[in-house]
């Protein structure tokens, strides 16, 4: 049953991978492309990539580390930080945040802190990414966006996709010791399913 739940899990890391690149794996000019939108410090063979999609027969268990590679090229920490973000929420007590894709909609506003005493305020974009609204006591800065795929009390905040005044940045990790410790909805509407409490508009 494990088994059979983590091949679901790896079925859907493909697909997202496919939609990110705006491609389907059907040749090697398809994988090619997915190979150079990799980080460079993070490379994968060719040959990998098509045991995973199966383009060429595989026997083998695909390595954890693998599966990471792909996950981070999609804003998360890692393969058990994806994995478990698509976990059926019945499955777990412990599936408490949102899928920032799924679960918020676009010009949504969300207040978050985290300690000792920084505090950022984010809207969602129209292209799934993050725009900060207004930052206390954070390296982040007003006019800044992001793409992050989680958000979780009590979890990191990993923004990837970074940038700045149009400038590629590198990623960035809010509440790296203890996690967000509070995210509040100021704009609620119909996809937000988490019941955070909502500021006064």
């Amino acid at each position: 049953m494990q088994a059979d739940k983590r091949q679901e899990q790896i079925a859907q890391l493909i697909a997202d991978t496919e939609d990110y690149i705006g491609r389907e794996m059907k040749t090697p000019e398809d994988f090619q492309h997915l190979l150079n939108a990799l980080p460079k410090e993070e490379p994968l063979s060719m040959s990998t990539l098509k045991r995973l999609w199966q383009y060429v027969p595989n026997e083998h268990k695909t390595r954890e580390a693998t599966l990471t590679i792909l996950a981070r090229l999609l804003g998360y920490r890692d393969w058990q930080h994806y994995s478990t973000s698509h976990r059926d929420p019945s499955e777990s007590d412990f599936l408490t945040g949102m899928d920032t894709q799924r679960d918020i909609s676009t010009g949504t506003t969300l207040a978050l802190t985290w300690h000792p005493d920084r505090q950022c305020v984010i809207r969602k974009t129209d292209n799934d990414r993050f725009l900060v609204v207004s930052a206390t006591n954070a390296k982040l800065k007003a006019g800044d966006e992001f793409f992050t795929a989680w958000l979780e009390e009590g979890k990191p905040l990993l923004a990837t996709r970074f940038t700045r005044d149009g400038q590629p940045q590198p990623d960035y990790i809010a509440g790296k010791r203890n996690g967000l410790s509070s995210i509040r909805i100021s704009k609620t509407q119909e996809k937000i399913h988490n019941p955070y409490t909502a500021l006064d508009d």
